[in-house]
């Protein structure tokens, strides 16, 4: 056993357009994305909505989930 990391723990922004059908875009892929996670072996904790930065001072809607990994 030595000091190396066993885990990590990451955030994942899932990102949509910002007009009429953000909520609905949203509410939409979270599903699908959270599941293609788990299947790649990650495990969700929390998936709350929020804003990511775009760039240009640009922030989009966003569900940022985190997501926790084994590293061995």
């Amino acid at each position: 056993m030595g000091d190396d990391p066993t885990d990590a723990t990451f955030t994942v922004a899932l990102l949509v357009a910002f007009n009429d059908r953000t909520s609905a875009e949203l509410l939409r892929w979270r599903p699908a994305v959270t599941a293609a996670l788990q299947d790649a072996n990650a495990v969700v904790t929390t998936a709350v909505l929020g804003t990511w930065p775009a760039g240009g001072g640009t922030d989009l809607p966003a569900y940022l989930i985190t997501v926790e990994v084994g590293l061995l």
